[in-house]
């Protein structure tokens, strides 16, 4: 009753342009920029995620007078401290609680032991698979949701804003504009958090609001699809940097919540070598490559779980957010997430420990080895390198970089669709890789790259983004034969 299961697998994001929406853009006289905003900066794509729990409705007050209640805890809308109407859950019990801080939703996430969703997630509950404009279908319905439209939008934004008591509407209020796996209430009414970072944020991360209000949005599609700036809210990182939260200040006004349950998986492979075949690679973007022989490169990036071995076997100094009073070091459904914050020494000494585990020679990632299980060859491709591990065309669905709006690193044998030819996985993406001192490689989950000219970075240091994997020239006895599962 509380909370839909969204199954996993492939779905449509972004926006598919057809001859019947073109004239539903039209019917509904969008400005021509909005149009343009959708097949520019939202165009549509495919990714593969694990199915998920998202909660059906907002976060309503009468659920968050139940946490209050539950942790003693202190957070109480302001809006609700001067209101001394006993009968104040009787009526507005069901509506989405507001005028929270981002603090309060950390507090709640924690609570639940749950999270903002994320982009994908977002959008999946809200659209399914089909790539439909709304969570109902293609065609605007003003009363399917609490928006501007259902008022003629004679009443301003600012207006709406300032007495949103009487605007924002009970969360079960349209059930007719459920998305397809059950999801209500979420567009219009209003705005909900995601940690799903805008791409043009600068400096600060700058989190999505998605959804729209009962001020804001509706017909003119900044309700599913467009994220502007002024609809963002500050974030900040946390938990030792290495993932994003909201920032611990008052939200703007009409923005409420709902919260994602994300079950573990398990790596459907274990941590070996797949094999990258010696090859002479011409690269119109780097110097060009010559492997005379084999290599055998891990198949992930090394995770939180792997490093841990080596932690507890050689003693070494814990990353930085890591803890010493945590069984595991670190929360356990982190486990398979790579391990970031380690210095280049670090590596050294990791693949130092592991060679004498494997009795072979491992060494850290070059830029070489890492240039050239991305750019390798098709058989059949006329010898032209690939720019990415999956082909030639960049797709957001198949890296963790800013704009796929994960907000953190994620497991490392996630977006199995973004592999590369050898089989190796997270290239790009998800943590930057050192491939020398003071050089990365691959872009990262707060820090993407495009275009295969800017891949390397120098001047890196160790950071919440930064992981590592490592190679080896001696043919393991264990690597995959068939690399390409």
């Amino acid at each position: 009753k509380v909370y839909v299961r969204v199954p996993g697998g492939e779905f449509k994001f972004g926006y598919g342009p057809s001859p019947q929406r073109t004239q539903l853009l039209k019917n509904l006289k969008s400005p021509g920029h909005v149009v343009k905003d959708l097949a520019c900066k939202h165009p549509e794509g495919s990714s593969n995620i694990p199915f998920f729990f998202i909660r059906r409705y907002p976060i309503t007050n009468r659920e968050w007078k139940d946490f209050i209640n539950a942790e003693n805890y202190p957070g109480i809308p302001k809006r609700w401290e001067s209101d001394e109407d006993p009968d104040f859950l009787t009526r507005e019990g069901k509506k989405p609680v507001t005028g929270l801080t981002g603090k309060d939703v950390d507090a709640f996430c924690d609570w639940r032991n749950t999270r903002l969703p994320g982009r994908f997630q977002w959008e999946k509950a809200a659209r399914g698979q089909d790539g439909r404009l709304f969570p109902w279908g293609d065609e605007f319905e003003p009363h399917y949701c609490n928006c501007p439209e259902q008022h003629g939008c004679i009443y301003g934004a600012d207006m709406v804003k300032s007495h949103s008591e009487l605007f924002i509407t009970r969360v079960d209020q349209h059930p007719h504009g459920a998305g397809p796996c059950g999801v209500e209430d979420m567009v219009g009414n209003t705005w909900e958090l995601t940690r799903y970072i805008l791409p043009e944020g600068g400096g600060r991360p700058q989190l999505a609001r998605m959804g729209g209000s009962a001020a804001e949005g509706g017909m003119n599609l900044t309700t599913c699809f467009i994220n502007r700036m002024e609809n963002a809210v500050d974030g900040r990182l946390e938990g030792g940097n290495h993932r994003v939260g909201v920032a611990h200040r008052v939200l703007p006004p009409l923005t409420g919540f709902r919260d994602v349950i994300e079950p573990v998986p398990a790596p459907p492979y274990r941590q070996g070598f797949v094999r990258l075949d010696k090859a002479d690679l011409k690269l119109e973007w780097s110097s060009d490559i010559h492997l005379p022989y084999d290599a055998y490169i891990a198949r992930y990036q090394v995770s939180n779980d792997e490093y841990s071995e080596f932690i507890r076997d050689k003693g070494r100094s814990l990353p930085c957010h890591w803890s010493e009073h945590d069984e595991w070091f670190f929360p356990y459904h982190l486990r398979y997430h790579p391990v970031v914050n380690v210095t280049y020494e670090d590596v050294i000494a990791f693949c130092q420990w592991k060679s004498s585990k494997f009795g072979i020679r491992c060494h850290p990632l070059t830029e070489s080895i890492w240039r050239l299980a991305v750019h390798q060859t098709h058989p059949g491709s006329g010898g032209r390198p690939r720019k990415y591990p999956w082909g030639n065309d960049y797709s957001i669905g198949l890296c963790n970089h800013p704009s796929a709006g994960y907000g953190e690193t994620l497991p490392v044998f996630a977006l199995q669709g973004g592999r590369s030819l050898c089989g190796a996985l997270n290239l790009m993406g998800n943590a930057a890789e050192w491939v020398s001192k003071g050089k990365t490689a691959g872009g990262s989950w707060l820090h993407g790259v495009q275009s295969p000219g800017n891949f390397i970075v120098s001047g890196a240091e160790a950071g919440p983004d930064v992981g590592f994997r490592y190679f080896t020239y001696d043919a393991p006895d264990h690597h995959d034969q068939h690399s390409n599962y």
